[in-house]
């Protein structure tokens, strides 16, 4: 039924269209012969293989949806019909039924550049969701317009990455907006509990200011670290759960308690001083609205401030700070140059995250600011126990070579705040 050529038939599944083709292309693969490298391109082509037949899936809802129309049904009538029908067919509930239509009025409708790129392959059901639910609040055009500026880079942008973008352009799109919604959900905050099958409990604080929860998630971390420092052998996330509870029942914890918990917004001189709205950025959270970057810039009175003075591109021109007395400014300037950790799709804060020298410094002697990238922790230790290995581009992105031979660029960031 096909005529497909391919010399490598794991090489080049990259080139085979997302559907039938490349379906016939895959049952072609003899996979006892295929080795580690070639198992994950093969991985990959089945991930486009199976976007592809999930936006048919959702062109089947959407028709369903239209006959209803077609005979006469007003709007929430065929909704309505179509959702009964693929509840029952597909055991789903009411409510998995809601959100299925729902997603396919998304993904083929209001926002058709989801749906081709998912039929295409390009992005999977995570990162259609993201797009679709991320520009829900906004008007159709307007939403329109955001997704076709961030389509042909979605699928390189973990789902994370890409729900910033989202949420940094709806902010662009409409500050006041932006700002009802904050203050809007900031008003219903809560602190609430639940409890857990396996005899636990969980407490969680809802819609709180993101400035707020990431401050008391630095000084719980601070304190669990200062625990392990000491000698406690439990797990990390352990001590940081003790330390929550203790914190919030009153007990004594030890280490310094003048030592409180920061927080890191990027954002730039115009919209400090209200000549811009464009949003600031949270270490570790993503964009927030011009008013809670000001609002939490105003009240670090007693703490030192950092600079970096960029070009147009966003590229580090120097860094400094208001603090007196010696500074790391090596590990300044590395941590301005990349905000996160460097490893691709990792959103742990440089300020959270180790220096890794990318000639190693036993062989070196040396330790060089612009060979210092910031590593998570984990990804630090892949790093040197698994062989991977790394290089900054051009264009300021980074490329790592995996222990398998694959290649993967981080994306640069989002243009520089304006």
């Amino acid at each position: 039924m096909f005529d497909i050529v391919i010399e490598d038939p794991v090489e080049g599944l990259e080139s085979v269209p997302a559907g039938p083709e490349l379906a016939a292309a895959l049952a072609q693969v003899e996979m006892g012969g295929v080795d580690a490298y070639g198992r994950v391109e093969v991985w990959r082509a089945h991930q486009r293989l199976v976007a592809h037949y999930q936006a048919k899936g959702f062109l089947d809802v959407v028709a369903v949806e239209d006959h209803f129309l077609d005979r006469g049904d007003n709007e929430e009538q065929a909704f309505e019909g179509a959702a009964a029908e693929f509840e029952a067919a597909g055991a789903l509930t009411r409510r998995g039924a809601d959100s299925e239509v729902r997603l396919a009025e998304g993904v083929w409708r209001r926002l058709p550049a989801v749906g081709a790129a998912l039929f295409r392959g390009d992005i999977d059901l995570r990162r259609a969701r993201r797009l679709v639910d991320g520009t829900a609040h906004v008007p159709d055009e307007a939403a329109r317009k955001i997704v076709d500026g961030l389509i042909d880079d979605a699928g390189e942008l973990t789902p994370s990455q890409l729900a910033g973008r989202v949420r940094r352009r709806c902010i662009d799109h409409d500050p006041e907006e932006a700002k009802t919604r904050y203050e809007a959900a900031v008003e219903g905050r809560a602190a609430m509990t639940m409890s857990n099958l396996d005899g636990t409990a969980t407490l969680y604080i809802h819609n709180a200011a993101p400035t707020e929860v990431y401050a008391a998630a630095r000084h719980i971390d601070w304190l669990a670290r200062e625990h392990k420092r000491l000698g406690d052998k439990r797990p990390i996330d352990q001590i940081r759960a003790d330390v929550a509870l203790d914190l919030l029942q009153g007990k004594p914890h030890t280490g310094n308690p003048r030592v409180l918990g920061g927080v890191h917004i990027h954002t730039t001189l115009e919209m400090l001083t209200r000549i811009s709205e464009a949003p600031g950025e949270l270490a570790g959270y993503g964009p927030v609205i011009a008013d809670i970057a000001r609002q939490t810039a105003e009240q670090q009175h007693g703490t030192p401030w950092e600079y970096t003075v960029t070009d147009t591109n966003g590229a580090v021109i120097s860094t400094g700070t208001t603090k007196r007395g010696p500074t790391a400014a090596q590990a300044r300037y590395a941590r301005a140059r990349h905000r996160t950790c460097v490893f691709p799709g990792c959103r742990m804060p440089a300020v959270d995250s180790d220096l890794d020298h990318q000639d190693d410094w036993q062989h070196t002697g040396r330790t060089d600011a612009e060979g210092l990238y910031p590593h998570c922790r984990h990804h630090h230790r892949i790093r040197h126990q698994h062989g991977w290995t790394y290089q900054e581009l051009n264009d300021g992105r980074i490329e790592y070579t995996t222990r398998l031979g694959h290649k993967h660029q981080t994306q640069p960031r989002d243009p520089p705040l304006e």
